[in-house]
């Protein structure tokens, strides 16, 4: 297979997304020489700086490999932590979807780009994930991610640097990414969750986005520290900022405060015109109930304005510290006078939040099952009515009023500590982004990029290389290549090394399973059915939980000999928790079951199968199902 096959094809099984936030910014080309062996002919994608180390950092859910000064990529990993504690404030991160395998940040300067990388950033995708086109200039502000690729089970970012600190810099997490986390989690989110947060972020990022550090001494310091004549480490409270919109983003004791702008009804246009909560009422006169009702389990069509308002003020709600209106403009503009940035009083910290606990432990049981006003109550205290009393009570407040959300310091304690990279992990770092990152740009590139990557691998292979993850990543490249013969050594090696990703086990067992499938009506052994799953079922598909996994188990057990114990179906059980709407899913479940003489799971899944189906073929099998499991004894075939 010719190397420009082999690329050209990797790219496109790869199934990505790209997320722009300051612009496509190229592939990372690897700036290392290979080691003695056939040469490599390729333009660099970075300008060679001898003496300029890749510098390498484990954090929480992330691993960085960074060209920036160790000053900077600290600056960067500080910013990172107070992004990600703020987007916690907005969707608590059980809400957000889990990537076993560390998200790479790649950090390097714009000005070690090459020419070659300006030319792949005019072929590159001009459109984030979401469909929205992202312009920017060099005087933009600093924001994560720059450019991000996305594969089945993990994430990858290259963040450029104009030069100089991000001290100087608010870090924020671009709200396609965030966007990303709601729509990828497990059990997958109701869409009036989605919408409400993504329309609450929105606004915070719209708001913040901007700052900058206005603290004049800090600023010195920051020189000083650029400039080498001196080591001062930045200070939390150097970011008193404001924005250009004229929208306050201010700084207590060393705690950041994040302004959120008042509350937009539909449009600037219609939020002129509320006068009270009629408007979040329109349409349903008195029928509070059937507005929530409406709200929380129907699909709205794409272009329902007012359910997305209800949604977006809703989540505001739930969030916002308690509120009351005010009877008068006097009692308003005393209180406001009161609530000031020197007080407590109307800044959200995390803990004065009354509806929050109730609102989230809601949002967890609508994820699993169809919403009802009885949950509702449980979860809120209150029934449908009552809420859409209080939502239309909220609006005026909503609008009158921004939200500000305060972020307090991390804990004490060092940063974890920068070293250089192994010439194994930038190797591995940079065969994960750049078969994903150069998809759509011109062939000859792609010729280039191809023979490169593919190169590299095997030279660091060849050097004695055995990183689990990078030979995880081999044998994925190859599987997308259709290559099962040489990435079943590789998998079966990185598997039996406990790598973290759940495709590579998913993958394996897949090539076992194509090995040993029947081509005719005979069937597969119990033990081999076994050797067939056990990647799966030893890993159980960790995060993020992939459905490939529990269909393909469902179809080793439909063509294997020997009945299932309940500890083998459990494997349906857990994939059943990840994805509880699935409906070919839950019908396989309950078929399997019933076919193995578990009646009584059998039955319980047909009953769930009748409450959740949609559609009169779906009632139909459900029903005939559990006609079927009635009566049967256990143990019966």
């Amino acid at each position: 297979m010719t190397t420009v096959r082999w690329f050209r094809r990797a790219a496109r099984a790869a199934g990505i997304a790209v997320s722009l936030a300051l612009g496509a910014i190229p592939p990372v080309k690897a700036d290392d020489a290979p080691a003695p062996g056939a040469a490599i002919e390729m333009e660099p994608f970075f300008v060679a700086e001898n003496g300029v180390p890749w510098r390498y950092v484990r954090l929480p859910g992330f691993q960085i490999l960074s060209r920036y000064p160790d000053s900077t990529t600290r600056d960067f990993m500080r910013g990172l932590d107070r992004a990600q504690r703020l987007l916690g404030m907005v969707v608590p991160g059980e809400f957000q979807a889990r990537f076993d395998v560390p998200h790479i940040l790649i950090l390097c300067d714009e000005g070690m780009m090459s020419p070659m990388s300006r030319e792949v950033m005019v072929g590159s995708a001009s459109q984030d994930a979401w469909g929205a086109n992202v312009l920017t200039d060099a005087s933009g502000p600093r924001v994560f991610p720059n450019a991000e690729v996305v594969d089945r089970d993990r994430i990858a970012t290259l963040v450029t640097n104009h030069g100089g600190s991000l001290a100087a810099r608010v870090v924020l997490i671009n709200p396609w990414h965030v966007r990303l986390l709601l729509d990828r989690r497990t059990p997958q989110l109701p869409s009036w969750l989605i919408t409400g947060v993504m329309s609450l972020y929105s606004d915070l990022y719209g708001a913040n986005k901007t700052t900058a550090i206005k603290n004049a001494e800090a600023e010195a310091r920051q020189r000083r520290r650029d400039e080498g004549a001196g080591k001062v480490a930045p200070k939390e409270s150097d970011l008193v900022t404001t924005d250009s919109a004229a929208t306050e983003t201010y700084q207590q004791d060393t705690a950041f405060v994040y302004r959120i702008p008042p509350f937009v009804w539909i449009s600037p246009e219609e939020t002129k015109r509320v006068g009270g909560g009629a408007a979040f009422l329109r349409g349903y006169g008195s029928d509070k109930s059937a507005l929530m009702s409406d709200l929380l389990t129907h699909e709205p069509a794409s272009d329902s304005p007012d359910w997305k308002a209800r949604s977006s003020l809703f989540v505001r709600w739930a969030l916002d510290r308690e509120t009351r209106p005010h009877a008068n403009a006097l009692t308003e503009f005393l209180a406001d006078l009161a609530g000031g940035p020197s007080t407590e009083r109307f800044v959200i910290d995390g803990t004065n939040s009354p509806h929050s606990g109730g609102f989230w432990r809601f949002a967890d049981r609508a994820s699993e099952e169809p919403a009802t006003e009885a949950m509702f109550r449980e979860s809120l205290g209150m029934g449908y009515a009552e809420a859409a009393s209080r939502l239309a009570d909220y609006l005026p407040v909503a609008i009158g009023r921004p939200m500000d959300f305060r972020l307090r310091p991390p804990d004490a304690g060092a940063l974890p500590a920068l070293r250089n990279a192994t010439t194994s992990e930038i190797t591995r770092i940079k065969a994960d982004w750049e078969p994903l990152a150069v998809a759509g740009i011109n062939a000859d590139f792609h010729d280039n990029m191809s023979s490169y990557v593919k190169e590299s691998l095997t030279q660091a292979y060849n050097r004695g290389s055995r990183d689990p993850a990078m030979l995880a990543g081999m044998g994925l490249r190859d599987c997308d290549l259709d290559d099962s013969t040489d990435a079943k050594p590789l998998l079966e090696a990185a598997v039996t090394a406990r790598v973290v990703g759940p495709r590579a086990y998913l993958e394996l067992a897949r090539i076992r399973y194509e090995e040993l499938r029947p081509g005719d009506d005979s069937l597969l052994s119990a033990d081999e059915a076994s050797y067939i799953l056990e990647p799966i079922e030893e890993g159980h598909l960790p995060s993020p939980p992939l459905r490939e996994g529990y269909i393909l188990a469902v179809k080793v057990w439909r063509t294997s000999a020997g009945a299932l114990t309940r500890g083998q179906l459990g494997l349906l059980d857990a994939g059943l928790g990840y994805f509880p709407g699935d409906m070919e899913l839950l019908f396989d479940a309950a078929d399997l079951n019933a076919a193995n003489g578990y009646r009584a799971e059998a039955a319980a899944l047909a009953e769930r199968g009748l409450r959740l189906s949609s559609t009169p073929g779906d009632r139909a099998r459900f029903t005939r199902l559990r006609d079927r499991t009635a009566g049967r004894p256990p143990g019966a075939q």
